[in-house]
């Protein structure tokens, strides 16, 4: 997969991800510990580190956030 331009971050389908457990928490987000496959040539299982938004965060316009 190709680094995204604005953020320069590797991006992966949903699919290719297995939550394990969460390792972290903040006031908008939580880290989760994971597996992922399929990354770029590796057909293996990668160990990654997942940071998803909070249930209420996502209910807010993002782009109120965005400066």
């Amino acid at each position: 997969m190709p680094l995204h331009p604005s953020g320069r971050t590797l991006e992966i389908n949903r699919e290719q991800v297995k939550i394990i457990k969460v390792v972290g928490k903040g006031a908008f987000s939580q880290v989760a510990k994971a597996t992922a496959w399929n990354i770029g040539d590796n057909e293996e299982c990668t160990t990654v580190a997942v940071k998803m938004l909070k249930g209420a965060v996502r209910n807010f316009k993002l782009s109120k956030f965005v400066i």
